[in-house]
């Protein structure tokens, strides 16, 4: 299924039936226990609330789950877009790891190791790229299957 392409601007409770779609097209499965979150170009709270329940419904069956944060493509959340992903992200006691990847410079890496820290992720990693972000993600599972 093609995605549609979100535009670079704050989408709210007027977006559209298909906007609300192709949000929520961008938080997938993508293993079986890894799910992508392709953060929109402009998160809001209504974003974030739409991703949320996308997020809910893929990791509910799951005993445990991991996160890869496609970071490359948005700006610096509001303070308001903050805490809501702070109250979503605390809502999932099966969450294992969040791999986040900015395809950016060493300074937004650091920016994106602040945000995903306030909005209270207990096990996070920051990347330059996608294959940095897959790989993080596949230690952390080989790790747990060590241990478990």
């Amino acid at each position: 299924m093609e995605k549609i392409k979100l535009e670079n601007r704050v989408y709210d409770s007027r977006s559209s039936t298909s906007e609300i779609a192709a949000m929520k097209a961008h938080v997938y499965l993508l293993e079986n226990d890894v799910i992508m979150w392709e953060e929109m170009p402009v998160a809001s709270v209504f974003s974030v609330e739409k991703y949320g329940e996308k997020l809910r419904n893929l990791a509910k069956n799951l005993d445990s789950f991991y996160l890869i944060l496609d970071l490359s493509k948005t700006k610096r959340p509001s303070a308001e877009v903050r805490s809501s992903l702070k109250e979503l992200y605390s809502s999932f006691p099966n969450f294992e790891h969040a791999a986040a990847f900015t395809g950016a410079n060493f300074m937004l890496n650091i920016a994106a190791k602040f945000v995903l820290n306030f909005v209270g992720l207990n096990s996070f990693s920051v990347h330059k790229t996608k294959d940095e972000a897959f790989s993080e993600i596949a230690e952390h599972k080989h790790k747990k299957s060590k241990v478990g």
